[in-house]
């Protein structure tokens, strides 16, 4: 418990007693097990969420026959956690490591890299426990759509109109108190395991930053034209 604290607020501290290469099984297992958890006590919110994007185009037991069969994919969802995050964490370690050997000389394992994404993600387990805590705090009732679900905005707070905005709300939700955090602790990682200058560290987490939202942006825009299709 203390080098998950530690990793998360001296992360400069925690990776240079660990000479860069931090352990990344217990990390691994502790946000596997706070994302299974948070998901199961989200599913309620799911369901609602669901439930009233359903009604305009459904009677109510029909929609309540989709936000069942929500609950059941989430469940096999929850399942599938460990190894959802594994490949997920596996691919964005990979193309971190391509981009610190390509900008580094020093001899960099694939696996240091992968513990220090690993330990960088321990952000976001803190950040989903904050969520669910506010969800629940706020209640059914403060569910009206998905994107409620996000309890924690970013910038998107000064967005007026997020469900007819989903572009930009994808975009602007992305920053955040908790995604600045992580990007903190992740090139700090790469600074104390790579040799490389904070400006390099920050440079490679901006890139890997902006890929992730132009992946997300994309993948909004084209459920929304195959909505459109299906409806037009």
């Amino acid at each position: 418990m203390d080098s998950i604290v530690r990793s998360l607020f001296q992360p400069a501290r925690f990776f240079r007693e660990n000479e860069g290469r931090p352990g990344w099984i217990g990390p691994f297992i502790s946000i596997c097990l706070i994302s299974m958890f948070c998901a199961w006590l989200t599913l309620p919110f799911v369901e609602r969420a669901v439930a009233l994007s359903m009604e305009p185009s459904m009677n109510s037991t029909a929609a309540s026959d989709a936000a069942a069969a929500t609950r059941d994919m989430r469940l096999i969802g929850i399942a599938l956690v460990p190894l959802e995050r594994l490949v997920r964490w596996g691919f964005v370690s990979l193309l971190l490591f391509a981009a610190v050997r390509t900008l580094s000389a020093a001899p960099v394992t694939f696996r240091t890299v992968f513990a220090i994404v690993i330990c960088s993600q321990l952000v976001f387990a803190v950040m989903t426990l904050l969520n669910v805590a506010v969800l629940h705090l706020r209640g059914l009732e403060g569910v009206t759509h998905s994107m409620d679900l996000n309890a924690l905005p970013g910038l998107d707070l000064f967005l007026s109109n997020k469900v007819q905005n989903k572009v930009w709300y994808t975009v602007l939700s992305a920053v955040n108190p908790f995604t600045l955090w992580h990007a903190f602790v992740l090139a700090t990682g790469l600074t104390a395991a790579a040799s490389l200058t904070p400006a390099r560290s920050y440079g490679i987490v901006f890139g890997l930053w902006l890929t992730g939202i132009a992946f997300e942006v994309t993948m909004v825009i084209i459920t929304q034209r195959l909505v459109a299709g299906a409806m037009g």
